[in-house]
C-alpha cells in the first residue's frame, strides 16, 4: 500500500457544553459563557504520527470558572448536523487517540488559558477520515 493511501484525515472539533444546559445559565444575574478557539482542526497524519496542539479557553465572566474537558467520537449527519458517540470504539473515531493531562481546571475571571492536547495515531490505524470532539463543560461556579 502506498504511503499516500495510508493517510489518515483528522477532524477535531471543539464544542462547549454548559453544566446546567447547552444554552447557559443565570448566576448572580449574569449570563454564563465560555469562548473557545480555534473551533476545529483539520489535518492529515500517517499511522504512528503524533500531533501537538492547543485550544484557548476564554472566561469572559467576572468570576472564576471551573471547566471540565471531555472527549467523544462524532459522526456527521444530514445537513451538517453531528452526533456525539461517547468514547465507544467506532472505525472512524479518534477519541482514544486524543490525549491531555488536565482534568478539571480553573480559568480566572476575564482571562484565557491554553489547553494543550496531543493526537497520537496508532501505528496500525486504518486510513480514511477520523473524527472527534473535545467538549468543555462549565462547572458550577
Amino acid at each position: 500500500m502506498s504511503k499516500d493511501s495510508r493517510r489518515i484525515f483528522i477532524v477535531l472539533g471543539f464544542l462547549l457544553a454548559g453544566f446546567f444546559g447547552l444554552m447557559g445559565i443565570k448566576f448572580a444575574s449574569a449570563q454564563l459563557s465560555i469562548t473557545i478557539y480555534p473551533v476545529s482542526f483539520r489535518m492529515t497524519l500517517n499511522p504512528g504520527d503524533e500531533y501537538s496542539g492547543s485550544v484557548t479557553v476564554v472566561n469572559p465572566n467576572n468570576f472564576v470558572l471551573g471547566v471540565r474537558p471531555e472527549k467523544e467520537n462524532l459522526s456527521g449527519g444530514v445537513e451538517g448536523s453531528i452526533r456525539l458517540l461517547g468514547e465507544q470504539d467506532v472505525p472512524y473515531g479518534l477519541a482514544s487517540w486524543l490525549v491531555y493531562e488536565e482534568e478539571d481546571f480553573l480559568v480566572e475571571a476575564n482571562s484565557r488559558q491554553e489547553f494543550p492536547f496531543k493526537i497520537i495515531v496508532p501505528s496500525n490505524a486504518q486510513p480514511g477520515g477520523h473524527y472527534a470532539a473535545l467538549l468543555f463543560r462549565a462547572l458550577s461556579p
